[in-house]
């Protein structure tokens, strides 16, 4: 299931409203399907991939609903009009394309003659300067539970508006919905850098840090599903978080420059 299905499942869960005055009952199968739009532009794997679909009742056994009919068009200010052609069902790719940092795009997606547009200004991509493994003694836990710092540090272009999120592996492995969001905010230009506090590591374990070059839509919206996923079920106002495409498509056009540094605790 993509992270937009599983938003969208959380939003219909945290509806069920009950107290004791009253409960109320809802018909979730009544639920008109809404078409969800996932757009991500890898620059540094130069590969545009476009998840087009529509969303299910919630007895549904069918997790994806895929759209694949649609008419996906990227316009590029200095080569015009480029199609996207679909890979599988509902998968459509334009491979071999890479964004310019700091141009400004457009996608068009047609889907039963409605059009939607988002707009993205493509990212400044940067690469980890260096990641640093460090123990850190803590009072409290027993003394076999060691505890460590991740330092992840990286310089920030001067001049822009720089967005990033930070994604850690540890042997090969992470939490999809765990990650940090950061920003140049006051620190433009500046060494910036992530302290993470972790336990369990042992000796020779692969540390793998993703960093991702983020447009302002993508941090944007990832704001969003971070905070969802902490109010959890006790939001008073749970909602589907806010993308950049027109007529209230869900979803998200957004582009980024990834870079990797892998260590080797010791």
């Amino acid at each position: 299931m993509n992270r937009i299905a599983r938003l969208f499942i959380l939003v219909i869960l945290a509806v069920f409203v009950t107290s004791c005055e009253e409960v109320i009952i809802l018909d979730l199968n009544t639920t008109a399907p809404q078409v969800v739009i996932e757009a991500i532009w890898d620059g540094s794997g130069s590969v545009l991939e476009v998840t087009c679909s529509r969303t299910v009742n919630f007895y549904d056994d069918t997790l994806f609903n895929p759209v694949t009919d649609a008419r996906i068009v990227l316009n590029d200010p200095a080569k015009g009009a480029v199609p996207i052609e679909q890979t599988r069902p509902g998968v459509y790719q334009l491979v071999g394309y890479t964004p310019l940092p700091g141009g400004f795009y457009s996608l068009e997606v047609e889907i039963d003659a409605v059009i939607y547009t988002a707009l993205a200004t493509a990212p400044y991509p940067v690469s980890i300067a260096d990641v640093v493994i460090l123990p850190v003694d803590i009072q409290g836990p027993p003394p076999e539970i060691k505890f460590f710092t991740i330092n992840t540090g990286w310089f920030d272009p001067p001049g822009k508006k720089n967005f990033y999120r930070l994604r850690t592996y540890y042997n090969g492995k992470t939490d999809a919905g765990s990650y940090t969001l950061l920003s140049d905010l006051e620190r433009d230009g500046e060494l910036l850098y992530n302290v993470l506090l972790t336990n369990g590591l042992n000796v020779g374990d692969s540390i793998r840090l993703e960093l991702l070059s983020i447009d302002q839509e993508m941090y944007a919206y990832y704001l969003q599903v971070t905070d969802m996923q902490r109010a959890g079920f006790s939001s008073a106002a749970p909602y589907n978080p806010t993308g950049n495409f027109s007529d209230n498509a869900l979803g998200y056009f957004g582009i980024c420059f990834s870079n990797n540094k892998e260590v080797v605790v010791s």
